[in-house]
């Protein structure tokens, strides 16, 4: 029988690959799928057969194959389902049977001389090749699984909030530029020249206002859109897991997040610790610290300031006060390290601050009685009791948050100290964080370390200094409520008191997994007097509140009920679930670090004649 020409009219399939199983034997099946492998033995040619639900053999003889069936063509296959021999059955599903053919046609032909890739093959393809041919690369079956996964869980979340009646309002695309912490992506309008719309960084007034119009629960699964510095884990554009109720507390958010981390890993008996921002910095110089592991910073400044250490007498007396010092301990049962070894490690932290003048990580090595080689020729007996007192101390605290046995928290004093020590508090932060991420391989064993480790950290600083205009900024973002305390002093404060500012504490929150941010969210301000403040004190003129945030002031002041929120990262969310180091691998389409698509040459320059009904022009010539 020769190869059939195709009945599109007609074109059906019985069931679909994945679907076979040894009941079927005997039965006639008509499937369609792509050529995955072909192998010719003899007269005989077989055929591995795929779709996305899986795969299985096609067995047939070679007057019914001709050469226009190549790998990756489409095929549709009419015949009877058989039991593989005993020594041919394999260890996937549907690799206990095959279809004997007895009729094939080819749908639509693959050159497959001229396929860029194999996405099976044994060598890894550049991830720029995959990008510009990513409609190939998403044919592979374990990137296929990552979307079924990925859908399979936004169902799950959809019917979690559904059961605690929240309401999926979607909220719009095309709004106005507002600022929230990161550059808009702008869209010029034609029917309004020289005006521009803004995609949204997220729906944040928007579900605000939900809330001012009596909808008590409100979410949305949706894009927002934010143009700053790309990396593994973010995206231009993202998926963004939206929620907003009146009348809730911060507890009530924290045990609604909780519930849907449960929810979403399938993982009942997750815990979240709380932890403040301010220890947050201190144990772990991160406000996403990573409880897989321990290994907490130790603070160590009060011996520190008192050495006679060269870099330390460099300082100045009145900077010496101002100084700190951390020790991060890795005991011996963990590593032990050569002078190559520790080296490295300095190298390795110092390598991510290239503006920093000089060192400011050191080492010793403790044998359980004595330090010895690094900087140990300037410390004594008594600094080393303090180290590990404080040590003890600073563990006890972090096992509170660890619910897992940790070899990170060893309680030995055979090991080796890692010393950040520097002027500003901000940089040791940095270096205690970059040190834990280079050291942490060593502590995620798969028999002891949890696949998630959740962690709710709270009490933010409402502002921060902004570094380029020397101002105030949100840490969060301007709509954030001030803790009850500083209520009284942020209503006593002007603009240029940043001192007093940068310590007013916000009722703000983030959702912290494995190290990344999982979800950030605030308690809101709902009284319009509070809200023109912190504008007032962001160096807003009444001119820029009225014309940026008028009618949102004015919505305030017609009743406005308490509420809050979180917005969760549904891509990160799902990087986590999959097991992906990279945000890329769980979105269809993705950007590269330039914000650039490899596959359609996005963002693609446009032609003056099309820019003109915009009332815009080219600045620079086009190439």
């Amino acid at each position: 029988m020769s190869l059939c020409e195709p009945d599109l009219n007609g074109l059906s399939r019985s069931c679909r690959i994945g679907e076979l199983s040894i009941k079927h034997c005997g039965q006639e099946v008509v499937l369609c799928g792509w050529v995955h492998r072909r192998r010719e033995l003899g007269a005989l040619v077989m055929i591995d057969l795929r779709d996305h639900y899986g795969v299985v053999q096609i067995n047939l003889q070679k007057d019914l194959h001709n050469k226009d069936v190549t790998r990756e063509s489409v095929i549709q296959v009419t015949g009877r389902v058989m039991e593989r021999p005993q020594q041919a059955k394999r260890d996937h599903v549907g690799g206990d049977i095959e279809v004997a053919a007895d009729r094939i046609v080819l749908l639509s032909r693959c050159d497959s001389a001229q396929l860029p890739f194999l996405f099976d093959a044994q060598v890894d393809t550049k991830e720029e090749l995959r990008l510009k041919y990513r409609y190939l690369d998403l044919r592979h079956p374990q990137r296929q699984q990552f979307f079924r996964l990925r859908s399979h869980a936004a169902h799950r979340i959809r019917s979690f909030l559904h059961t605690r009646d929240f309401l999926e309002i979607e909220t719009p695309i095309l709004y106005k530029p507002t600022p929230e912490g990161a550059r808009d992506y702008l869209i010029p309008s034609r029917l309004h020249p020289g005006c521009v719309y803004a995609l949204p960084q997220s729906p944040q007034m928007l579900k605000q206002l939900l809330m001012i119009s009596g909808f008590d629960r409100y979410y949305q699964i949706t894009k927002c859109f934010r143009d700053e510095d790309l990396r593994s884990d973010r995206q231009p554009e993202f998926t963004q897991v939206d929620m907003e109720a009146s009348f809730v507390t911060e507890q009530a958010i924290y045990e609604l997040s909780r519930q849907l981390c449960c929810e979403f890993f399938e993982d009942s008996q997750l815990t979240m610790p709380c932890l403040s921002y301010q220890n947050s910095m201190r144990y772990f110089g991160t406000d996403k610290p990573d409880l897989r592991y321990g290994l907490p910073a130790v603070d160590v400044s009060e011996v520190f300031r008192g050495l006679e250490f060269p870099p330390v007498k460099a300082m100045t007396s009145s900077q010496v006060t101002d100084m700190t010092a951390f020790g991060v301990f890795v005991s011996e049962s963990i590593q032990s390290y050569s002078r190559k070894g520790l080296d490295e490690v300095v190298a390795q932290v110092m390598s991510t601050r290239p503006a920093s003048s000089q060192n400011c990580v050191y080492y010793a090595k403790d044998n359980g009685q004595q330090l010895q080689g690094g900087m140990a020729k300037w410390l004594s007996s008594s600094d080393r009791d303090i180290f590990h007192a404080n040590r003890r101390q600073c563990y006890a605290d972090v096992a509170k948050l660890i619910t897992h046995n940790c070899p990170s928290l060893d309680e030995g004093q055979v090991g080796t100290w890692f010393f950040i020590v520097h002027l500003h508090q901000k940089v040791c932060y940095e270096c205690v964080d970059v040190l834990r991420r280079h050291l942490h391989p060593l502590f995620l064993t798969p028999h002891i370390t949890p696949k998630v480790a959740l962690a709710w950290v709270h009490s933010f600083p409402l502002f921060e200094t902004d570094e380029s205009s020397q101002k105030l900024s949100s840490a969060h973002h301007p709509f954030t409520m001030p803790h009850e305390d500083d209520m009284e002093l942020l209503m006593s404060l002007h603009p240029e008191n940043m001192t007093a500012g940068c310590s007013l504490v916000s009722q703000s929150y983030d959702v912290v997994c494995n190290g990344f941010e999982l979800a950030s969210g605030s308690m809101r301000i709902h009284e319009h007097h509070v809200q023109r403040k912190v504008f007032e004190l962001l160096g807003l003129s009444p001119q820029q509140i009225s014309e940026q945030f008028g009618f949102f002031l004015e919505s305030l002041s017609y009743g406005a009920p308490p509420h809050g929120g979180i917005a969760f990262g549904f891509d990160r969310m799902m990087m986590l679930l999959a097991g992906c180091e990279n945000l890329r691998d769980v979105i269809a389409f993705p950007k590269t670090t330039s914000a650039s698509c490899l596959m359609s040459s996005a963002p693609h320059m446009v032609a003056d004649v099309q820019l003109k009904a915009y009332g815009l022009r080219h600045t620079h010539p086009q190439s």
